[in-house]
């Protein structure tokens, strides 16, 4: 359960722009974006999930896959919680790293807990 195999990961161009032009659910804690659409997908996993962080902000390769690394075990941790909460339903997850600089892990894992507990409330 605590794994990110590569069926999870959201690698579909067409799943991809639906959820940029149809997701019209989204929810923002600095440094966290989040955005959703419940939908069918191929595959068994419950949620396909994409993390993104901007090469706008980050220009080295290093950085964004660091950050990257994070965002992936931030969720990783939390996936049993979010697999339980939404029992049945599938749903296409992005999570998008939106500062400008870099944090560490463990303001991460605060600021990502409390993103996730609001989104929680919502799903």
């Amino acid at each position: 359960m605590y794994t990110l195999s590569k069926s999870e990961r959201l690698c579909s161009d067409t799943l991809i722009k639906k959820l940029f032009d149809k997701g019209n659910r989204s929810l923002s804690r600095f440094p966290f974006r989040l955005i959703w659409i419940e939908t069918e997908h191929p595959g068994n996993e419950t949620v396909q999930v994409l993390f993104l962080v901007s090469k706008r902000n980050f220009a080295k390769a290093v950085n964004r896959n660091k950050i990257k690394r994070q965002l992936r075990e931030l969720y990783r941790l939390n996936k049993p919680e979010l697999y339980a909460r939404l029992s049945n339903r599938k749903i296409i997850l992005s999570v998008a790293y939106t500062g400008k600089s870099m944090i560490g892990f463990s303001e991460l894992k605060g600021a990502f807990d409390k993103l996730m507990n609001e989104f929680y409330g919502i799903v």
